[in-house]
Order: C-alpha cells, then structure tokens, then sequence
C-alpha cells in the first residue's frame, strides 16, 4: 500500500489496519495524520461548532491524529502536496508510541501512518513547471494540435514513449505558454523538453483516450511507484508469514 503526506483520515485506518494485522506492506511516507471524529452543532446564532467526540486508532492502539501544534514551518506547493521543513517533522517518527504488529514487527505512533519502507518522492517541480501546469498551457497547446490533426485515429499507442514533437510543434507550445503568460528562461526550455514532451502526451491522451490512459503515462516517472513495485516479493513474503503465525495461534 503506498502512502504519502496527502493520505489522510479514512486511507489511514485502513493503512494503520494492514501495517498492524501484518496484511500487506505500507511504503512511501509517512500519512497526514487526520483521525478525529466529530459532530456538527449548529448554534443559536446560526453558526456552528465542530465538536471531536472521539480519536481513531490503529488495531496495535496506535493514535491517528497528529498534534499539529508541535510542528510550525514554511510551506511550498509542489504537486499539491506540503513540502519543506513542515513535510520533514512530519516525518518523525515518536520513540514514545511503539507498538507492535501481529506478527512481532515494531511500528511506530505519534500520528499519521509511518511506512515500514520509506520511499521518498524526488520528482519536485520547479516554479516554472508549476506554472505551466496552473496556467494550463498544456491543455491549451493540445486542443490546437488535435485541430491540426483532426481525424486522425488514436490509439493507446500513439502517446507512448516513442512520440515526438517537431520544431513547428515546439514553436506553438512556446506560443501557448506566451499567450498563457508562462515565462520560461532559454536554458530552461532546452533542459525541461523531457518535461514538457511528457506533459503534452499525457494532455493528449487524456483529451482523446480518457484519464487512465493519462495516468499510466504520468506514473513513468513516479519515483514512489516504480521504487513501490519492486516490493512485491517482500509483501508476498510478509504474508505468508502472517498466515503461518495466524495458523500457530
């Protein structure tokens, strides 16, 4: 199961449930730490109180919910995620709130879901990219393209790796980017075509082929998935254990 800081409230119960019953292997890191419960009071005024009536905890009797007055630090947008010196405390683990696992396997509390395997995502955008992507230039580059080629068959094929821009193509998505306001420095549009190539194909394919398609281009370079898919040996092999400890028992 792969998490990461924007796995929140009920991704948590569940992960903190198959950590702890020794049913599958978490990896990425560490959960946002969201498990309260509350009620909505509505007031006198007409406005109303969120009251928490109750924690979430994991089987083990780890807490979900983080304290989030112990952490204070900047903040920076990197594909929706929080980042910088807040993602780093997030990330410690508490030394006071160990417990342990089904099968013997130490876990640690403090809130949020520390993974047993730590795979972290190095693949940040630069301002620049985040810009391309909130300004939507990529969008806007790939309907004129359509256009240009209109009634042509796609196929799951057409976007793969092999997909290439030519130089009139590359003058009209800088052209997108000028028209969306988008400033881009020369050495960076030399450097980050890899970016933008893959970017464009996934546009395409998502506005000829649908969203699955998309994602499945997107993930090529998900450092968290293709780190996450070597692990699959090593979640066989915890299971299997877990089932001989059940049957022990």
């Amino acid at each position: 199961m792969l998490i990461d800081h924007g796995s929140a409230s009920a991704s948590e119960i569940v992960a903190g449930a198959i950590q702890d019953l020794d049913r599958g292997l978490v990896a990425g890191t560490n959960s946002f730490g969201k498990g309260l419960v509350q009620n909505q009071l509505r007031l006198s005024d007409g406005s109303k109180l969120l009251l928490t009536i109750a924690h979430y905890y994991t089987p083990s009797g780890r807490v979900i919910q983080r304290d989030f007055k112990k952490f204070h630090g900047s903040r920076r947008l990197r594909r929706g995620r929080v980042q910088g010196r807040r993602a780093e405390r997030l990330g410690a683990r508490d030394a006071a709130q160990v417990q342990t696992t089904s099968a013997g396997r130490t876990v640690y509390g403090g809130g949020g879901i520390y993974p047993d395997v730590v795979v972290k995502d190095l693949d940040n955008l630069t301002l620049a990219e985040a810009d391309m992507l909130q300004k939507r230039v990529f969008w806007e580059f790939a309907t004129h393209y359509l256009h240009k080629h209109k009634g042509q068959q796609w196929t799951s094929k057409s976007f793969n790796k092999d997909f290439t821009l030519t130089e009139p193509d590359w003058t009209d998505l800088k052209s997108a980017m000028d028209t969306r306001k988008v400033t881009v420095s020369d050495s960076l549009w030399k450097a980050d075509r890899p970016f933008m190539l893959q970017q464009v194909r996934m546009e395409l394919a998502n506005l000829t082929l649908g969203t699955l398609e998309r994602y499945k281009i997107f993930t090529e370079s998900d450092a968290q998935l293709q780190s996450s898919l070597e692990l699959f040996p090593r979640a066989s092999k915890l299971m299997s254990q877990a089932i001989d400890t059940q049957h022990h028992n």
